[in-house]
């Protein structure tokens, strides 16, 4: 959060995941995290996961935004890092 990449992170714990990984079924409880971020944002969003996360291949996955409320797209974009 204090790079600024992300206006807001939400975290879901107690997910269950099962998944083939390597001819093998693994079976992992695991948390989602939801960050609401920009397009201009998201190369460094997905980068910082990469570099933090202890999986080999991290789940990330954008969704492009068809209508968002006026105000709370307004917040995100004030929030989030600006090339200065």
């Amino acid at each position: 959060m204090k790079e600024k990449i992300v206006a807001c992170s939400q975290i879901i714990k107690g997910i269950k995941s099962v998944y083939l990984w390597k001819n093998k079924i693994e079976k992992s409880k695991e948390c989602l995290s939801l960050l609401k971020t920009s397009k201009s944002t998201f190369t460094s969003v997905r980068e910082k996961i990469i570099s933090m996360h202890p999986y080999q291949i991290p789940e990330i996955v954008s969704l492009d935004i068809e209508q968002i409320e006026t105000e709370y797209a307004k917040w995100i974009d004030e929030t989030l890092l600006k090339n200065e």
